[in-house]
């Protein structure tokens, strides 16, 4: 499944001029089978009267170079899987692929061109239904 960070819902708001923002997610992880559909759900509160932007964004997990250089080939039959837990390694952005998903303002939603074709969209107020 892919790793969605559900952060940014952004306001529409001047410079000068701040809006209170409270952004919920429950559920940090979710699993599912193979080509079954998911909801990630984000809940958010605003102090805002202007419609906020809602958007999805994708990034990649962080390469794990110490877990890497120590693996083993498939050749010899074992899984990294059953080995032992895997860590999620802590990377900058620039290490990664990060994009945008989908956005959504009011009840116009906009998916970027990687996921045109996928049957991809936000659902309610800022749910991603993948």
């Amino acid at each position: 499944m892919m790793n969605f960070y559900r952060l940014a819902v952004l306001l529409g708001a001047s410079v000068c001029v701040c809006n209170g923002m409270h952004v919920t997610v429950r559920e940090k992880k979710q699993y599912a089978m193979l080509f079954q559909s998911v909801v990630l759900r984000c809940h958010y509160q605003t102090s805002s009267s202007k419609p906020p932007v809602v958007q999805w964004w994708y990034k990649s997990y962080c390469r794990d170079s110490t877990r890497a250089s120590f693996s083993l080939p498939d050749s010899l039959g074992y899984k990294a899987s059953e080995l032992g837990a895997t860590a999620q390694a802590e990377c900058s952005d620039s290490s990664r692929t990060v994009r945008i998903v989908a956005s959504k303002q009011e009840s116009s939603v906009t998916l970027t061109e990687h996921y045109k074709d996928r049957d991809v969209t936000i659902i309610n107020k800022a749910d991603l239904r993948i």
